[in-house]
């Protein structure tokens, strides 16, 4: 968080410093840091959970015109879709596939196709700001990241086994699509309801840019578990 005009500099030293990285439609100050006592966190933690949850209701596969013969991309189908994927592309500053990683894996019968945000660099960007601010590296105790990654979860029997994880790149683009612009009857969509990003590096460890992100995995399909048996 940069310094204010005429604003002492002096070198803070908070108990918890709280980094703002990815969270879907959240605007402000890019590259915002705050202390976890800062009046103002009450507001921002407000603000992030009016945005959305990161859900991708639907993932529907196409060819891309930029890809190689057979190679597949997924398209994403959510509420709000245009609008999450220019603001994802402004968030990162025109280069999404620096920010963001494409995470697939398979539990329990299911698969999931995750974006997940570079973590890491968000808290390297804070380091960064903390000594043009301050003009000394800002080391705080403990250091918590607020994010948002987008996540689909497969329905079971799925098949993306037998179609489609061999077709996947190594480096694949993301369409989004407005879920009011898909019929649920006969999901075939195409032209301008479509909006492509991209593309992103393609992980398939869960350990995407050496972050482990096995427990968000975990907790994702026993919520959709949960879900089902209702």
């Amino acid at each position: 968080m940069s310094a204010r005009p005429n604003e002492p500099r002096g070198r803070p030293n908070p108990e918890t410093a709280i980094v703002v990285s990815y969270v879907p439609l959240l605007t402000g100050e890019p590259g915002r840091t705050v202390s976890a006592d800062d009046p103002g966190i009450a507001e921002l933690l407000r603000r992030a959970d009016n945005c959305p949850r990161g859900h991708v209701e639907g993932c529907l596969w196409l060819p891309s015109r930029s890809m190689t013969w057979g190679e597949v991309m997924p398209i994403f189908m959510m509420d709000q879709a245009h609008a999450i994927a220019d603001h994802l592309c402004e968030w990162a500053e025109g280069k999404p596939g620096e920010w963001f990683t494409l995470c697939f894996t398979e539990q329990m019968g299911r698969y999931l196709a995750i974006l997940f945000p570079n973590v890491n660099r968000s808290i390297a960007c804070f380091k960064v700001g903390s000594f043009a601010s301050y003009e000394e590296i800002v080391t705080a105790k403990d250091c918590k990241v607020l994010f948002r990654p987008l996540c689909f979860v497969s329905v079971t029997g799925h098949g993306f086994d037998l179609d489609l994880k061999g077709r996947i790149p190594d480096s694949s683009e993301i369409g989004f699509v407005d879920t009011r612009n898909v019929d649920p009857i006969e999901p075939f969509i195409e032209g301008e309801v479509i909006k492509t990003i991209g593309p992103f590096p393609v992980c398939w460890d869960c350990r995407p840019r050496g972050v482990d992100i096995g427990g968000f995995v975990d907790e994702q399909v026993a919520s959709r578990n949960a879900l089902d048996r209702r």
